[in-house]
């Protein structure tokens, strides 16, 4: 992708506007550390077609005020070329003020109903969609599963996945109980027990970092034998830091491939680990950094496209025509998406935590629950994980 590798970029830099929550309780910098690692990258091997890329990035505070200030700075920015987002739990009043400027903002990961109705976004990557539905999906596959109990985080992004996974549980002739936590709990005693998750065969996890640590807690001292099923964030630095051998063998759903993969197994995975210790800051494992490497490495190839035809028109068309793949993410993407015409792609993938590694535990195969439905009907038991006939 970059136009030599070695050759400095010269000339009037392409600005990028991007904005993450970075700050704030549920904040999420990691991903504007891959972005930032992915700009510099590319600049060190010669920018987007010998023109070096600048990130115009705003900070959001994981609130209302914040998203709209956001929106509204880069959205009137009209210095910029493209716009890419982050991770935004408010994300309404940020794609209200870009759209009405006439962007299509590049999003990494679809998180909230916000997300999924915003006008004037793609999103290149599943996020919960994906996620969830892969979980999902694997869970109803698992022979002699007959109850999954399920603890997410109290917020809108969270109950809609626990929903997702009730649903597909229960269309599987599955039993299953859900239950919400406050957010920031530092026990995790009593929602567990209360979701019985003591007695079902499958514990699932729609929660953040912190809920992944003292959830590995409460399992251990439970004495819970459950199969445990989270998502990424539940493989962040910081868990298996805190948790170590609480959270060996619990499985977890991404969008795409994972940081975290032994070497040798995804050559992106080497590429990304190699690049980033020279191009980026803290570790190229930590939350959602590779979907900012990913995004902005894909936008990157995108622009590169365009030659100089780099106006808004041109660049919403093309960012909307992209059909992947995304490095470390999504294989093929499609807009508008199978399901919500924002989300491009539907993939997830499944992987368990073996000590401070991870290992694919579904034979590198994706599972996209968009492209063949029927899957959250199948009878539990139907396909053994790693097969692709119900998938």
């Amino acid at each position: 992708m970059p136009a030599a590798a070695g050759s400095a970029p010269s000339g009037d830099p392409i600005r990028i506007g991007w904005a993450n929550t970075d700050e704030g309780g549920y904040s999420f910098p990691g991903m504007t550390a891959g972005a930032e690692a992915a700009v510099a990258y590319v600049n060190a091997n010669g920018g987007i077609n010998s023109r070096p890329i600048e990130l115009v990035s705003c900070v959001m505070a994981g609130d209302e005020a914040s998203s709209a200030a956001c929106g509204q700075q880069l959205g009137n920015d009209m210095s910029l070329t493209a716009i890419a987002a982050g991770i935004n739990l408010f994300s309404g009043p940020f794609f209200q003020a870009t759209s009405g400027q006439g962007w299509t903002v590049v999003g990494a990961v679809p998180l909230t109903a916000a997300d999924f109705a915003a006008p004037g976004v793609v999103f290149w990557n599943s996020g919960v969609l994906g996620q969830i539905g892969a979980a999902a999906a694997y869970v109803t596959q698992l022979p002699d599963v007959a109850s999954v109990a399920v603890v997410y985080d109290d917020n809108p992004a969270a109950a809609g996945a626990a929903q997702q996974i009730v649903d597909a549980a229960e269309a599987a002739g599955l039993t299953v109980t859900s239950v919400p936590v406050p957010v920031g709990a530092a026990d995790f005693t009593v929602p567990i027990t209360a979701a019985g998750a003591e007695g079902a065969d499958v514990f699932m996890l729609m929660v953040d970092q912190r809920g992944c640590i003292a959830a590995a807690g409460a399992i251990s001292q439970l004495g819970l034998d459950s199969t445990v099923v989270g998502t990424a964030p539940c493989a962040d630095d910081s868990v298996i830091e805190s948790a170590g051998d609480q959270v060996d063998g619990w499985y977890f759903a991404d969008g795409g491939s994972n940081a975290r993969l032994g070497s040798g197994v995804d050559p992106e995975v080497d590429e990304y680990l190699e690049q980033f210790a020279t191009h980026g800051e803290g570790a190229p494992t930590q939350s959602f950094a590779s979907y900012g490497w990913g995004t902005i490495l894909a936008l990157a190839d995108v622009l590169g496209g365009l030659g100089d035809a780099l106006d808004q028109e041109s660049v919403n068309a093309a960012v909307s025509a992209f059909t992947g793949p995304v490095p470390l993410g999504a294989r093929t993407v499609s807009c508008p998406g199978p399901v919500i015409p924002a989300v491009c792609t539907g993939e997830g993938r499944i992987f368990q935590i073996v000590g401070d590694v991870v290992v694919d535990a579904n034979n590198g195969e994706v599972i996209d629950p968009t492209a063949a439905p029927a899957v959250a009907s199948a009878p539990a038991g139907s396909a053994t994980p790693g097969t692709t006939a119900d998938q």
